[in-house]
């Protein structure tokens, strides 16, 4: 699918990178295809990686849109996973305008799992204004609305299973070309 989104603007944007270096940000799901933020997500994911020794997926897990990228995240040193079909799950989750959303699951005993309509996440950011919900707490900045889980933090790492060779070359991902 096509991912037109204008870039986050700024105040969405300095959340954004602010979330990027918590722990509980094991995982960013980013389907569209604005430069500026994969800069800084590869960054982190080469940070983190270059810090703990691991895999630049193991280190901070990025999948993208599944319609590809239209530069190489790879000659910046990252590792992007174009998904085949749709989006990833990821503990940061940035909602598509294409993807389902409902509000009412993260209600009473629901959580934002739910709301994501099965694809796990700690955080959702989604463009737009959205009201309160009980199992999450909400932060509007920008037109956009972040929420986090009040419920206890668990790794929606979907990378964190997979084995990677340490010597092999890391792949350039999918590259859309002009």
């Amino acid at each position: 699918m096509t991912n037109n989104l204008a870039e986050l603007p700024s105040q969405a944007c300095e959340l954004f990178a602010e979330l990027l270096t918590r722990p509980d940000v094991q995982s960013v799901s980013f389907p569209f295809q604005d430069e500026q933020v994969w800069r800084m997500l590869v960054a982190e994911q080469v940070d983190r990686a270059r810090g703990t020794g691991l895999h630049l997926q193991h280190a901070l897990g990025l999948s993208g849109p599944d319609s590809g990228l239209p530069f190489d995240t790879a000659s910046w040193g990252g590792y992007v996973h174009i998904p085949f079909e749709g989006m990833c799950e990821g503990d940061l989750f940035v909602k598509p305008p294409w993807r389902g959303f409902n509000l009412n699951a993260a209600m009473g005993d629901g959580d934002l799992t739910a709301a994501m309509l099965g694809k796990s996440c700690h955080y959702v950011l989604l463009k737009g204004e959205h009201k309160e919900v009980d199992s999450a707490t909400r932060v509007v900045v920008d037109g956009w609305t972040l929420y986090t889980s009040k419920k206890p933090y668990r790794p929606s790492n979907p990378f964190s299973e997979c084995t990677y060779d340490p010597l092999e070359p890391v792949p350039s991902p999918f590259v859309i070309s002009d």
